[in-house]
């Protein structure tokens, strides 16, 4: 059957002024500011959201989100046609040291045709050799991408992302050059949501072979190199300045295409980006310096927006880290992550810093997503399944004084010295606290810094911009570091597949290094509701990335949510995830700007705008 098409809700839209315009026809641009210097515009390098919002403009999928009325809708793109039917299908799986066959009798294919004459920006064909190659490289262990786990879905990810010269594909299969197959083991209910996700997003081979002698992702570097396929092409890059976007004659539905050009403006500095927007010179910015928020919100009604957003702001904890050297092994490190996490004040944090209408976190996965045994999936997290999540979210002050409570007495147990009159520790070491350039964000270290001062515990904040600070925690060269996640799609998998031990975005460094033999882990293995002995005493390695794949294989709605739950237990055990809140997106839009939409995913679209 053809597949189905996904709606949300749309949580932020626009205000539309009318402005007389003089002679024809002029040429609709926007300049807008989302970010400084994205780290990559290569799909299968990119993991940020402002990159993705980029790519949403320069490339396509087989799916692109559009609005409807009042939702956000997923219809075909450079497809034609998808259907899928079942089929067996061969995956093969970790063995030991190898891999061994295993058939799905009941496995999924689908069939994609692709649309009649789809270029790529250069004029050039799209064909269905182009996806095939595009999907093997972004799974692939030679790229390292960090969104390699993505492709898990189709037979042979994993093996393709472990060890890509024995298994060098994915389960693709070419028909023509318009049609392509794809198996998955079982029928994934957010697979339509993947199709539209730029890491599946088709690269042209003949600009990468050209381009990536050296380095993977240079040919998405500069303007003369970077072939696309979606409703625009790059014309400019002044590095750590401005991207320049214009409308891209060669996309199948460029006349529906509206703004001619948008010029993404590229800065960190909130203050600057405000003044700019208050100047007209831009007209969208996606920040503003933290202490005007109030006055914002007064001044701009129509223009500052408070949309809803899936997301969590979190601090990270690499476990690999030795800062906490009292904590002599693993179980007790976890002790002291655990208790530096309790002693954040989350309602001081949104109420006087976020003001925005954030939400308290007592858990990774965030409020928004849907659960099959009812309500959201946080109504049944937490031990008791009952939406208490992990520990008070501190909402009034006898919750806080009990996580005080629990974190003094968890250090202590751990060893460390508490001068009970001072109520402080007194040989607890300093360790660095990381975050990127943003007014917020510096706001909330600062309260982190301060809040656990009180308590005789130093912190020293050292400040990176964006593209360092991704390279750093991806490399695991930091302490304690501030972490934000948006969803990726409407499944809870998107917060917990990142954290299994081959995951690009697992910065916390779970199953790697000396965190790879720590064998401390209890997981319900059997998704029965307890924990047998043998399902005690694991690594990461048998407990959390087991659970994740035993959650991938399994079809039943209700035991895959069970099994992603325990998933959570584990993670959260750890104590290196400190959830803070749950996300809103804030943002500035002229009133005169119309057409515009985000999605709770973090997306911003601009290319149906008009400028009045």
């Amino acid at each position: 059957m053809k597949i189905r098409k996904n709606s949300w809700l749309v949580l932020a839209g626009t205000a539309a002024m009318a402005l007389a315009a003089c002679g024809g026809p002029k040429s609709q641009s926007l300049t807008v500011c989302l970010a400084s210097e994205p780290q990559s515009l290569d799909p299968a390098l990119n993991s940020a959201v402002d990159g993705a919002t980029m790519l949403v403009h320069l490339d396509s999928g087989l799916y692109r989100y559009q609005k409807k009325g009042n939702a956000l809708e997923l219809t075909l793109d450079l497809a034609e046609e998808i259907s899928k039917a079942q089929a067996e299908v061969i995956d093969h799986e970790p063995d030991g040291d190898g891999w061994k066959e295993v058939k799905y009798p009941n496995g999924t294919r689908y069939t994609v045709k692709l649309r009649k004459g789809i270029k790529w920006s250069d004029g050039s064909a799209i064909t269905a050799d182009d996806f095939i190659y595009s999907w093997n490289r972004a799974s692939g262990a030679s790229l390292g991408g960090d969104y390699c786990y993505m492709f898990e879905q189709i037979a042979d990810g994993v093996a393709h992302e472990t060890d890509d010269e024995a298994y060098p594909s994915l389960a693709l299969k070419k028909v023509d050059d318009s049609t392509f197959t794809f198996d998955v083991m079982v029928d994934v209910p957010f697979m339509d949501q993947l199709l539209a996700f730029p890491t599946y997003f088709p690269v042209q081979k003949a600009a990468i072979d050209a381009n990536d002698k050296e380095e993977a992702g240079t040919w998405a570097t500069n303007p003369s190199t970077f072939v696309s396929c979606g409703a625009y092409k790059m014309s400019a890059w002044e590095h750590n300045s401005y991207i320049t976007l214009v409308k891209n004659p060669n996309y199948w539905d460029a006349k529906n295409i509206k703004l001619d050009k948008i010029t993404f403006a590229l800065s960190d500095d909130d203050n600057a980006m405000l003044a700019s927007y208050k100047s007209g010179e831009y007209q969208m910015i996606d920040s503003v310096p933290n202490e005007q928020i109030d006055t914002l919100k007064k001044d701009f009604p129509n223009e500052f927006v408070i949309a809803g957003q899936m997301g969590t702001y979190y601090i990270s904890f690499n476990v690999n880290s030795t800062v906490f050297s009292k904590a002599a092994n693993e179980a007790d490190r976890a002790k002291v992550r655990r208790a530096l996490g309790l002693f954040i004040d989350r309602e001081y944090i949104v109420k006087e810093i976020g003001k925005a209408g954030q939400i308290p976190a007592n858990a990774f996965v965030s409020a928004g997503l849907s659960d099959p045994a009812g309500g959201e999936f946080v109504d049944h997290n937490g031990a008791k399944r009952d939406g208490s999540g992990y520990y008070k979210k501190g909402e009034n002050d006898a919750d806080y004084k009990a996580n005080v409570d629990e974190a003094v007495a968890l250090l202590k147990e751990v060893g460390y010295a508490y001068d009970e009159a001072q109520k402080k520790f007194t040989d607890f070491p300093a360790f660095k606290y990381l975050y990127n350039t943003s007014s917020g964000h510096q706001a909330i270290a600062e309260n982190v810094r301060d809040t656990l001062a009180r308590y005789g515990i130093t912190v020293n904040l050292e400040n990176q911009d964006w593209s360092q600070f991704l390279q750093t925690r991806k490399e695991g060269n930091y302490d304690v570091a501030r972490n934000g996640w948006v969803a990726d799609y409407d499944d809870p998998s998107s917060y917990l597949t990142m954290w299994t031990t081959v995951s690009g975005n697992n910065d916390c460094q779970f199953g790697r290094g000396a965190h790879k033999d720590a064998a401390i882990y209890e997981a319900d293995l059997n998704n029965n509701g307890t924990i047998e002995d043998n399902e005690k005493n694991l690594t990461w390695a048998q407990s959390y990335d087991v659970l994740m794949n035993n959650a991938a294989k399994e079809t039943d709605a209700n035991k895959r949510f069970q099994i992603l739950h325990a998933a959570e237990d584990v993670l959260m055990s750890t104590g290196a995830i400190c959830p803070i809140y749950y996300y809103t997106d804030i943002y500035m839009l002229k009133s005169n700007v119309e057409g515009f939409f985000s999605s709770p995913l973090g997306y911003k679209f601009f290319m149906y705008c008009n400028v009045k």
